[in-house]
């Protein structure tokens, strides 16, 4: 009965199971079907520690495998995730980075509906630490985010790392209208001709 379901959301909160306190696989098994049943995919979270548990909960069943069963799973781990200082690259593996990355193109991001700095920032962390910088592009829609980042990451006013980030910002130039000539400003076509004798004379 859903009374049932309601009392044991509500023993299972009681006995620690938001500090993580979880005794076996069963404890964790139920909280996820009854954090599911409550509306926690709707963003009904009374307090940051519901939303930790979910996150906790989301670990540890297949989320990072990307195995999402509906778009309201991803939506949710979306959440989650920045909730959980995810925007401040504290990415403890591998997995949460790759997971990040899925989450992002997903949500529009290559569409450049950002929110905030933070949100632009963090998707240029994923992007460089995905490939990127070896122009592992997979569509037309991964460069343009890529440019839509160096440019606003410094990337025309020649603050480069390394080498092959200096070489990542002349093929996203190359792509995007270089070639039309459609120059915002004066310091574009400079980069590109500095870009193209660099990337033909020295490497």
């Amino acid at each position: 009965m859903n009374a049932d379901l309601e009392c044991r959301a509500g023993v299972l909160s009681w006995l620690s199971i938001h500090s993580n306190t979880f005794k076996t696989n069963a404890d964790l098994e139920c909280r996820a079907k009854v954090l599911s049943w409550l509306s926690t995919r709707r963003y009904n979270l009374k307090t940051s520690a519901d939303l930790e548990c979910r996150a906790v909960v989301l670990r540890w069943f297949n989320i990072r495998l990307n195995a999402f069963a509906t778009n309201a799973d991803l939506e949710c781990r979306a959440g989650v995730l920045s909730l959980l200082s995810i925007r401040r690259n504290t990415f403890k593996t591998n997995a949460n980075l790759e997971c990040r990355a899925g989450v992002l193109s997903w949500l529009s991001i290559r569409r450049y509906n950002f929110k905030t700095n933070a949100d632009l920032e963090c998707r240029a962390g994923v992007l460089s630490w995905l490939s990127i910088r070896r122009n592992d592009f997979k569509t037309n829609a991964d460069l343009e985010c890529r440019a839509g980042v160096h440019s606003w990451l410094s990337i025309r006013r020649n603050k480069f790392k390394t080498n092959a980030d200096l070489e990542c910002g002349a093929g996203v130039l190359s792509w995007l209208s270089i070639r039309r000539n459609t120059f915002k400003t004066n310091a574009d076509p400079f980069n590109m001709v500095i870009n193209f004798a660099l990337r033909h004379l020295y490497f």
